[in-house]
C-alpha cells in the first residue's frame, strides 16, 4: 500500500518532475508557466541553496504521461543558457520511513484546478515563498 501526505489524494503520485540547471532568478509562476505546456501542472515549488549557481524545482503533473512529455522534450536542452542544459528527472519517491515529498510542504498551485486552489498563505514559511509569489505577481 502507498502511504499518503494527505496532500497527493492518490493524483499525481508517480508525476513529479525534479528539475535543475535552472536560471537563479526563475520563480514558481515561471515554472508553472515553462511546464504547462506538456499537460496538467497540479504544483511546482522551487528549491533555492545557496551553495548551488544555479535553482532547481519541483513540477508534479496530474499525469505520468505528462510528465514523461515534459521530460523527454526539456531534459538536455539548453533553453535558458547556451551550454548549460536543464536536466530533468523524476522525483524520487519518499522513503520506508514515510518522509514527506517536498511538494506537500507548500507549493504554488495551478489555480485552474478545483481541487487544488492557490493559497498566498501556503509555503510562505520564513516569508521567502510568500513575499516572493506577492512581488511577482505585482
Amino acid at each position: 500500500s502507498t502511504q499518503s501526505t494527505g496532500d497527493e489524494g492518490g493524483i499525481g503520485e508517480d508525476s513529479n518532475l525534479y528539475v535543475s540547471k535552472l536560471p537563479l532568478n526563475f520563480n514558481e509562476y515561471q515554472l508553472m508557466d515553462f511546464f504547462s505546456p506538456f499537460g496538467e501542472v497540479l504544483s511546482v515549488r522551487i528549491l533555492r541553496d545557496a551553495s548551488r549557481p544555479d535553482t532547481c524545482g519541483l513540477v508534479k503533473f496530474g499525469d505520468r504521461a505528462a510528465a514523461e512529455r515534459a521530460l523527454s522534450s526539456i531534459h538536455g536542452s539548453c533553453v535558458f543558457d547556451p551550454g548549460n542544459p536543464i536536466q530533468v528527472k523524476f522525483a524520487l519517491k519518499s522513503g520506508p520511513s514515510g518522509n514527506r515529498s517536498p511538494l506537500a510542504n507548500g507549493p504554488i498551485r495551478n489555480r485552474t484546478s478545483p481541487n487544488n486552489r492557490y493559497n498566498p498563505m501556503v509555503g510562505g514559511g520564513g516569508g521567502g515563498g510568500g513575499a516572493a509569489a506577492r512581488a511577482a505577481r505585482g
